[in-house]
């Protein structure tokens, strides 16, 4: 499992040596306002994000799928123990794949530099932080930025547990919102 702020397909990664980075630049800032022209709630713009996201790369799930979204709440965590924040049901078992295709969005922010922690973990305990980790997100930011996860894990096969955890470094904050997690 890798940790990943911002993942890009290898499309993407093409495009952008292809093209030299004030052309990336022109065509990000293009995007930005398509989304912002058509924005709406905070939900809303997360999950066309996450939309975007879906399209190409390593990782990428198939179609289908279940999207958990967690809506415009607040979650912070605020020590060095790791701690549960939110969980829904998910029935695993509609993937028959046996790796799920993972992809999360949210904003996120923490005080102080730095390092908050969210992880996606499916299974456990109800209310508590444990479960397998299936996801991994470091956040480094002050203000709140969008962070962004794809990739792929073990299908845990059964009706479980999907929670949201997050670990801060003592004496800070880490928070996020907006998030939304696709499992697939």
């Amino acid at each position: 499992m890798t940790a990943a702020v911002v993942p890009f397909s290898p499309r993407l990664v093409r495009q952008s040596a292809a093209l030299g980075i004030d052309a990336v630049a022109q065509k990000v800032d293009e995007n930005l306002l398509e989304l912002k022209k058509h924005s709406g709630t905070l939900t809303e713009t997360i999950n066309r994000v996450t939309k975007v996201l879906n399209i190409g790369g390593s990782g990428a799930p198939s179609s289908g799928g279940q999207t958990f979204d967690l809506g415009d709440v607040v979650y912070e965590t605020s020590g060095a123990a790791e701690q549960w924040r939110a969980e829904r049901t998910c029935d695993f078992t509609a993937a028959t794949a046996p790796s799920l295709g993972i992809v999360f969005a949210g904003l996120a922010a923490v005080t102080g530099g730095g390092p908050g922690i969210f992880r996606v973990r499916a299974g456990g305990t109800p209310h508590a932080a444990d479960g397998t980790e299936i996801a991994r997100i470091t956040v480094f930011a002050f203000g709140f930025a969008l962070v962004t996860y794809r990739s792929t894990a073990p299908n845990p096969g059964a009706v479980a547990l999907l929670k949201l955890t997050g670990q801060a470094t003592a004496g800070q904050t880490a928070s996020i919102k907006g998030v939304s997690i696709t499992v697939r």
